[in-house]
């Protein structure tokens, strides 16, 4: 599964924070966020984590296959 890199960053844009501030707030290494944002394969948990902090559905976040 993976994120839609232009969504999450478009949110974050909105919030007024940066990747490494969404990565403390969601409880997971900068590194991890960057790396799911650079396309690789991720968990629905970690994608989660990251609905829940910008309160939207998940389905938001995945990229279509």
């Amino acid at each position: 599964m993976h994120i839609d890199k232009r969504q999450v960053l478009l949110l974050c844009a909105k919030e007024n924070i940066t990747q490494y501030e969404l990565a403390e707030k969601c409880n997971m290494s900068p590194c991890t966020l960057s790396t799911m944002l650079n396309g690789r394969s991720t968990t629905i948990k970690s994608i989660n984590k990251i609905a829940e902090y910008f309160k939207i559905d998940i389905s938001e976040l995945i990229k279509g296959e």
